[in-house]
């Protein structure tokens, strides 16, 4: 069987095992959603696209988006754009990331952290994110948009959160992990579909 998951038209420029957090902006905590896939995706480069870098053409690489689904059943815990205001700084093993769900303003902000098992892999991660960022700015100078307008409320959600990490809580955030197991997923994974699992003829 093939299992279809609407990224059969883009291109990987980064995958790796992570454990996804999401913050809890009320009660400043971390809410653990267990081992997961990350992919970092853009859309193929077409003909007429702009010239391409080492994330591909211009005009794909600046569409890219995260995408985070559980090992195994592939459920999807999250599905952003990647944005000027995306942050996705480093510490250590982890990525901090400012999603803007639902539209821009820091109202429609979430933060997310990706744990990854080394630290080369989070350096590998944030990299490809930040040649996908530096080639939407580019795009914006070039032709204008919105996301440049979403940086500055992006920054704001994200200094608003507290600056403690999974790794600082330790023991406690293992069990909010545990916990979480049986949780509602994000906002971006409830409001997306399912793989169709399409059987081969």
């Amino acid at each position: 069987v093939d299992v279809v998951t609407g990224e059969e038209d883009e291109v990987c420029t980064f995958q790796g095992p992570a454990k996804l957090f999401s913050m809890d902006m009320a009660a400043k905590t971390w809410t653990g959603r267990g081992l997961s896939t990350v992919k970092v995706l853009r859309p193929k480069a077409r003909e007429g696209d702009a010239g391409t870098t080492t994330t591909g053409a211009t005009a794909a690489g600046a569409a890219a988006r995260i995408v985070v689904r559980t090992a195994g059943t592939l459920t999807l815990l999250l599905n952003a754009r990647v944005w000027v205001g995306l942050g996705a700084s480093l510490d250590k093993k982890s990525i901090r990331l400012s999603v803007v769900e639902g539209g821009a303003g820091a109202d429609a902000s979430k933060i997310f952290l990706l744990m990854f098992p080394k630290e080369e892999r989070a350096v590998e991660c944030r990299d490809v994110l930040h040649k996908h960022m530096e080639l939407l700015r580019n795009a914006h100078a070039a032709g204008g948009g919105a996301d440049g307008d979403d940086a500055d409320s992006g920054g704001k959600a994200e200094a608003s959160a507290t600056k403690a990490s999974p790794a600082a809580e330790g023991a406690a955030d293992r069990s909010r992990e545990t916990e979480a197991e049986g949780s509602a997923e994000p906002a971006a994974a409830a409001a997306a579909a399912a793989p169709k699992v399409v059987a081969k003829k």
